[in-house]
């Protein structure tokens, strides 16, 4: 066997014992660093103590001219502890403390206002003191109102001054501040302040305060007479007069956009007048700053709703989806307020992501359905879906902020490829011809409507309520059929009781062959052909909606009248209408029609003598007849009425 010359003998290396002698090393003190004993829990706690101890006697020794008003803040602090104390001191007692307090700082309120600490002494004082000491301080302060509104502790105690003023002293503070609203707005801290002013100032100084956006001459001359609405000033001026307006909002709506200074309510105001009037392309950019989380802090307001609008109806496909996915986990709060359930409705009308849609909005809708039809605001999401743009369910007012005007936004022109150096030229004075044209003339075929829903309104509203399993559409017919009648019975949810049970308009929601449309027209039947006897004999006389019998309910009796009257309209929604109403005469009505003369079921009878099925309209004639002293016609014709129409 070969030997190789030169090579070193292999050795084993423990590397147990290796890894024992690294933990004993590192374990082991190093011989020049000194180990410090380790002190009791109990020993270091109290050298804490005396460390805070040693901390605040050295503060408390600082000379006044390095920390200033000191001893004067040290001693008022002592009292506004009593004066803060709710169990030891109470009525007249709290309130001497204040005006005792107030009379230590007499000149000195404007100082003290800026320091964290006496700034929250003075709103104590503020807060328990009396009428006269608040209008004390306030007049103290109103020579550097204007500069206090910027400090971050002074603007605090502005605020609880403000609050509580009289109407003269807000009209004093409302003239220290005139002409610098703008600016104001523009200031995290002042901005709050002059949100409190103008929800305690009147009608007529909430206009002056927003006309300071409008124009100079409105600062300038008091007894100008001032506009309602930039919408009322901007149709009684001529075209130069516009431009200057528009370009004089746009200069001090800017900063407020950037910085997101949009929650004080004359914020929200301007912002809604600002979408409504401003050039498009001023209108995208303020449209792509608020597309965000910064829209749920506006919903909540009509002039914030009406902004939020118009971010869902002008915004781009990828703004819009920016702002969808801001109200995740806020849709049901947003479906119960009165506002913020509008700019839902805008959103499940304008925007194409049906899938977004689903997965962000009605997939929190889902778990609360009951609730929502149940709710005076929510149920108009419901019914919008099932019964899109109907005057009945959306008054034109409300309409009016869903469906914003159309805007009309200026496209660029390219130029078209040249093949030399003259062509180019002639083609970029081609492109500036057509651009000026553009401006000018303002010619549709350069332009494009601002944030057009390419999809068609039908398949938006039969994507969003789905089919099958775990669908909108299944989870609201599940619930007609499980609770119908208790739904007719209810003041909201009849409304949306009778959309469902009649299969949404166009039959969105299928036919009466749908098992569970079906199920509810069998369940609202058998509560009609309860005997009226057994129904209320027990039932007090003066019982509340809800425990009467279906047909002598004040609103479900309405509920069933609106939902027979439906069987005229043609389409799918009618017959599915009709169907119901067939099932109710033969299986609640026919032959009992002298039950219901005379009480708030006569409303039903009537209906079916209109109803859209010729053989029930002849055997209800022929049975009414025997039982009315005048001719079946002119006596429904006096229940129908209106809701025939």
């Amino acid at each position: 066997m070969a030997v190789l010359t030169g090579a070193k003998p292999s050795r084993q290396v423990d590397k147990t014992a290796v890894k024992k002698r690294a933990r004993d090393s590192a374990a082991a003190p190093s011989p020049s660093k000194k180990v410090k004993p380790t002190k009791p829990a109990s020993q270091l706690h109290a050298t804490a103590i005396d460390s805070n101890i040693r901390t605040e006697e050295k503060t408390r020794e600082l000379p006044v001219r390095e920390k200033k008003n000191a001893g004067l803040i040290q001693a008022l602090t002592k009292q506004w502890e009593k004066l803060r104390n709710r169990n030891e001191n109470a009525g007249p007692l709290r309130k001497q403390l204040a005006t005792d307090t107030l009379a230590k700082v007499q000149g000195r309120v404007a100082e003290l206002a800026v320091n964290h600490k006496a700034s929250r002494i003075l709103q104590s004082c503020a807060k328990h003191g009396t009428s006269e000491d608040r209008a004390a301080m306030l007049e103290e302060l109103l020579p550097q109102f204007l500069e206090l509104t910027k400090s971050c502790y002074a603007s605090f105690l502005l605020r609880k001054l403000v609050s509580t003023a009289s109407k003269p002293q807000l009209q004093g503070i409302l003239r220290i501040l005139r002409g610098h609203i703008p600016e104001l707005l523009r200031h995290p801290y002042a901005a709050a302040i002059v949100d409190d002013l103008y929800l305690c100032a009147s009608g007529q100084q909430r206009n002056a305060m927003v006309a300071e956006f409008y124009a100079r001459e409105y600062v300038l001359f008091e007894q100008a007479a001032l506009p309602k609405s930039l919408a009322e000033l901007l149709g009684t001026v001529d075209a130069s007069k516009k431009q200057q307006v528009l370009r004089r909002m746009s200069i001090h709506m800017q900063p407020i956009l950037e910085k997101a200074l949009i929650d004080p309510m004359i914020t929200q105001r301007l912002l809604a007048e600002y979408l409504l009037a401003a050039p498009s392309s001023l209108v995208a950019e303020a449209v792509e700053s608020l597309a965000g989380p910064g829209l749920l802090r506006i919903v909540h307001t009509r002039d914030g709703a009406q902004a939020g609008c118009a971010v869902m109806a002008y915004g781009s496909p990828k703004e819009r989806k920016k702002a969808i996915k801001a109200l995740k986990g806020h849709v049901w709060t947003m479906a119960q307020d009165r506002w913020a359930s509008l700019v839902l409705i805008t959103a499940l009308q304008r925007v194409d992501d049906t899938s977004l849609l689903r997965s962000v909005i009605i997939s929190e809708l889902l778990p609360h359905l009951e609730a929502m039809a149940e709710a005076k605001q929510a149920r108009r999401i419901l019914l919008h879906l099932l019964a899109p743009n109907s005057s009945c369910w959306l008054p034109p007012a409300l309409a009016a902020l869903v469906q914003p005007p159309k805007r009309i936004a200026a496209v660029a022109v390219k130029a078209p490829a040249a093949a030399n150096e003259d062509e180019d030229e002639a083609a970029e004075e081609l492109v500036a011809d057509e651009a000026e044209v553009v401006i000018e003339a303002q010619g549709a075929a350069e332009q494009q409507e601002m944030g057009i829903s390419k999809k068609e309104p039908l398949v938006r509203i039969q994507e969003l309520l789905g089919q099958g399993n775990g669908s909108l559409a299944q989870g609201l017919t599940l619930l007609a059929s499980l609770k119908g009648p208790a739904l007719l019975r209810h003041a909201a949810a009849s409304d949306v009781a009778v959309e469902i049970a009649r299969g949404g308009e166009h039959g969105f929601l299928g036919g009466a062959d749908n098992a569970h449309l079906a199920a509810m027209h069998t369940a609202v039947v058998e509560a009609a052909a309860e005997p009226r006897q057994s129904a209320t004999a027990d039932a007090p006389k003066d019982a509340k909606p809800g425990e009467q019998h279906i047909m002598e309910d004040y609103y479900s009796s309405r509920a069933l009248r609106s939902l027979v009257l439906m069987s005229r309209q043609p389409g799918a929604a009618g017959e599915t209408a009709c169907s119901f109403a067939a099932a109710l005469w033969a299986g609640a009505l026919k032959g009992r029609c002298n039950l219901w003369v005379g009480t708030h079921g006569e409303k039903v009878l009537a209906a079916v003598l209109s109803c859209g099925s010729e053989k029930i309209r002849q055997e209800s004639h022929a049975e009414l007849s025997q039982l009315l002293d005048q001719a079946p016609e002119d006596w429904a014709k006096a229940l129908v009425g209106a809701a025939s129409s």
